[in-house]
């Protein structure tokens, strides 16, 4: 038992990666890969996509305080967010999570679903979802269950993301108009490492 007062280290420390880091190596692995030099702007390249993760509303704020920089303005999409709170479940040397992750892309409220299928889903948003997929599989850093094409997950493609309805109005999340690929129920895993 500790002396009160004194902080108590334990005799095995367990080193786990922070995860939020992890899924940002996974974003900049992307920012690499050739496949997605006609998804995104020449002017963009090596920049995106970009990566944050948050709540919801610290990734809406986030976004709309870069709106006041003539810089970062530009560069806000494409996006990967991790949202938070995802739980850690450790289980006989591994630690298995549970994640919420959303692609999303500028888009224009005018758009009509066929033109946002091809403006912005098979564009931008499919080959960002397949890179991610890619490159999370080869950080080397996660495993799942299966031939590892895909971990389990649900994909929800969301055009016009950010709009939810509480009673009966309208609101946006996000101030600017997005379409998305939604990833939710993402299940992977990693071991943990003993120091």
């Amino acid at each position: 038992m500790p002396a009160v007062g004194r902080t108590w280290i334990p005799k095995h420390v367990w080193a786990v990666n922070y995860l939020r880091d992890d899924i940002g190596k996974v974003v900049a692995a992307m920012r690499t890969d050739e496949d997605l030099d006609g998804a995104l702007p020449i002017e963009l390249k090596g920049l995106a996509p970009f990566y944050l993760y948050g709540h919801k509303l610290e990734v809406a704020n986030r976004l709309a305080i870069k709106n006041n920089d003539a810089v970062y303005k530009e560069q806000k999409y494409p996006l990967v967010a991790l949202f938070m709170d995802y739980p850690e479940r450790f289980v006989e040397g591994m630690v298995n999570y549970t994640l919420h992750i959303v692609i999303m892309n500028l888009t224009d409220r005018n758009y009509l679903m066929e033109e946002r299928d091809e403006k912005i889903f098979k564009p931008i948003l499919y080959p960002l979802f397949d890179s991610f997929m890619i490159r999370l599989r080869r950080v080397g850093k996660f495993v799942w269950p299966g031939d590892m094409q895909y971990p389990p997950m649900n994909k929800v493609d969301r055009p016009y993301s950010g709009i939810v309805y509480e009673q009966g109005n309208l609101k946006y999340i996000f101030n600017d108009r997005l379409d998305a690929i939604e990833i939710s129920d993402l299940k992977i895993s990693r071991t943990i490492n003993k120091c």
